[in-house]
């Protein structure tokens, strides 16, 4: 099966878990078909080390990438994911962060 057509079809899915999966990399190609309409992301505990900008992922509200080894976040990670409230970047090797990174993050909540 093409990794483009793993979700196909799964217009219901709203929270998808992909933890301890042991990925080097998010499977946006795969998760195109969701995209538009996943609500919560768990990416975590998996093998990280970069992560392309979300584009595609409107309606994504809660991001769980925490225990990767993500080592940058530049300010193209999030421009395109305005409605993210919850964002866990814990337990990864971050050496930089844009100053800008989190400016599109606008309904973020601190806890």
């Amino acid at each position: 099966m093409c990794s483009r057509e793993l979700f196909r079809g799964c217009s219901n899915l709203r929270d998808l878990q992909l933890q301890n999966n042991f990925l080097r990399q998010l499977p946006s190609a795969s998760l195109q078909p969701i995209a538009h309409h996943l609500h919560t992301l768990d990416m975590g505990e998996n093998s990280l080390r970069e992560l392309e900008p979300l584009t595609g992922f409107q309606q994504l509200y809660g991001l769980r990438l925490a225990g990767n080894r993500l080592r940058n976040l530049t300010a193209e990670t999030f421009a395109h994911s305005l409605h993210i409230k919850m964002l866990n970047v814990a337990d990864n090797l971050l050496e930089h962060i844009d100053l800008s990174t989190f400016e599109p993050l606008k309904h973020l909540k601190v806890h």
